[in-house]
């Protein structure tokens, strides 16, 4: 008769004390062969396992719920998240969480500005980064980046989307880009193919093997309600991921030693989904006779994308 064997899951507060050198939650495993311990890229490692994301507009919720998510009545407990954050985690850990972050990022701070991604502050608890198209003429600045890590890691990061000059939070009609991807939807996994890249130079990712005959499909990965919404990043590893409730059952606990809500796979995302398609932009005109005369006015820029990452 086969044995039975116990098995036992840390508890968040276990977790959260977890320091370096001693073994959290699905780490209690022999060392990595040396060949496996080999230093960080300045990308790092993709992560691996991900769930597949289910865009929320996918997800029928009673408009009780929908106004509840969109406009959480002051005082819930998502009102006083939204708000601002309390740290609960003890704070040394933490601390010394975000600093290996920071360190990371110090250390390919060059690599990083020139695919675009600008380090504008780095203190405890958040990263600030203006993500700009380098690759065009003149440059483009499409918006700024705040990545809050709050708890870090016993909670993933929230990452909200600012005005880079006064950092105000953008809503969804202030976007130039939604940060789309092709989805081959007959694919158990959609998860982004994120390209690594050496120290001097991007090199080209590789997507997910096609399945034969599946349909392919635009996704975007900034996701929100209404164009005067707050848009948030629809990607595990994100806390308003986790935190929506069409992603009840995809919690962050299945992420947090994948790699998912670290500065190398967010940066990752960013430059792979809102900066690498960008190929150009056309300001847009009106024209409007005024006295005989016409009028124009420069109405925006509309940005040109060339083909979409997997």
């Amino acid at each position: 008769m086969a044995e039975a064997v116990e098995t036992r899951v840390a508890s968040p507060t276990e977790a959260a004390n977890t320091e370096s050198g001693e073994a959290s939650v699905g780490d209690a495993q022999s060392p990595a062969p040396a060949s496996e311990q080999a230093s960080p890229s300045p990308i790092g490692a993709q992560p691996v396992g991900v769930s597949p994301v289910i865009p929320p507009e996918l997800i029928a919720l009673p408009e009780g719920v929908r106004h509840a998510i969109d406009a959480p009545t002051a005082g819930s407990p998502a009102a006083k998240r939204r708000g601002a954050r309390e740290q609960v985690v003890d704070p040394q850990v933490s601390y010394a969480k975000f600093d290996r972050e920071v360190e990371w990022l110090r250390r390919y701070e060059m690599a990083q500005r020139q695919r675009g991604l600008l380090l504008i502050e780095a203190a405890f608890p958040r990263v600030v980064i203006a993500v700009c198209v380098p690759q065009v003429r003149p440059y483009v600045l499409l918006f700024g980046v705040i990545i809050d890590y709050t708890n870090w890691d016993v909670e993933p990061p929230s990452v909200r989307l600012i005005d880079p000059f006064t950092f105000r939070p953008l809503v969804a009609r202030e976007l130039s880009t939604w940060m789309k991807r092709r989805v081959n939807v007959g694919a158990p996994d959609f998860t982004p193919a994120v390209p690594q890249v050496s120290d001097e130079q991007v090199a080209p990712g590789r997507a997910p093997a096609p399945v034969a005959g599946a349909p392919v499909q635009e996704s975007a990965i900034l996701q929100w309600s209404g164009p005067d919404d707050f848009p948030f990043l629809c990607l595990a590893g994100v806390l308003e991921y986790h935190e929506h409730p069409a992603h009840t059952g995809d919690s962050w606990w299945l992420h947090r030693t994948t790699g998912a809500g670290s500065l190398s796979h967010l940066l990752n995302v960013f430059h792979s989904y809102a900066i690498a398609p960008i190929t150009g932009f056309m300001p847009a005109f009106d024209f409007r006779p005024v006295n005989g005369a016409v009028q124009i006015e420069v109405r925006g820029v509309q940005l040109t994308v060339g083909q979409l990452p997997a």
